[in-house]
């Protein structure tokens, strides 16, 4: 028997099942692991709470939950958070810890022309056109050469994608809490969960450029102190260097 039973996410089924069984003693922590918690519910979300455990036991027999943003189930003890002053909703009901507790937080006072585009599996995980995300890649890519920036592109490691024929690509198989930040004047991300680590290491938000390329969503908490662009468009028409 263990104390102690540590998941990633209340939203799938086996964990679900899972925490059903946990029993008294036992312990739930769950670890924020992506943008899960810091999402909000909206009406539809609290209705699809409604309907899921009615609909799933007459289709399958088994009381599923519809999970919407993470952490809000009562069987959870502690939630051990990177950014737990941006959770927000239904979460609190737990005891959410700082995790990990310190970071090695750097300075990034870098005023040259390095700069880090985070790309996103829009074509792998969306079904986005690989010609349509390719065009409006290349438009950025351009525009951020013209200006004479020193671009290094990470591609999401579940990419397929190749970026050679851009220029510098850095390894795929690398998280980005492995990658140094230091030296890279800013990032640009596509609504990246990736920017959860970011903020938590320090790097500044206004240096963080975030692009709603080919109508990504995210989580306005997370993302409202970081520099917005509602399109490539804007992007290119707004942006400038600071």
């Amino acid at each position: 028997q263990f104390s102690k039973i540590v998941i990633f996410t209340d939203k799938d089924v086996f964990n679900q099942c899972l925490m059903r069984r946990i029993k008294d003693g036992q312990e739930l922590i769950l670890i924020d692991e992506g943008v899960g918690l810091y999402k909000r519910d909206a009406l539809k979300h609290y209705l699809l709470k409604i309907i899921y455990p009615y609909a799933s036991m007459i289709l399958f027999g088994f009381r599923y939950s519809y999970v919407n943003q993470l952490g809000v189930s009562r069987r959870i003890d502690r939630i051990l958070a990177r950014l737990p002053e941006l959770i927000e909703g239904s979460v609190r009901q737990a005891s959410i810890e700082k995790f990990p507790p310190t970071y090695d937080r750097m300075k990034y006072d870098d005023d040259g022309q390095k700069i880090m585009i985070l790309t996103s599996p829009f074509v792998e995980d969306y079904g986005i056109s690989k010609t349509g995300y390719l065009r409006s890649f290349g438009r950025l890519y351009c525009f951020l050469a013209s200006l004479g920036f020193d671009i290094h592109i990470k591609p999401h490691p579940r990419e397929e994608q190749s970026y050679e024929v851009y220029g510098h690509v850095m390894d795929r198989s690398l998280a980005i809490e492995e990658v140094d930040l230091r030296g890279f004047r800013y990032i640009i991300n596509f609504y990246s969960s990736s920017v959860i680590d970011l903020l938590a290491r320090g790097y500044p938000a206004e240096k963080i450029l975030t692009v709603n390329l080919l109508g990504a969503t995210g989580m306005d908490k997370i993302f409202s102190g970081t520099q917005l662009y509602e399109s490539i468009e804007q992007f290119v028409d707004s942006f400038r260097i600071s």
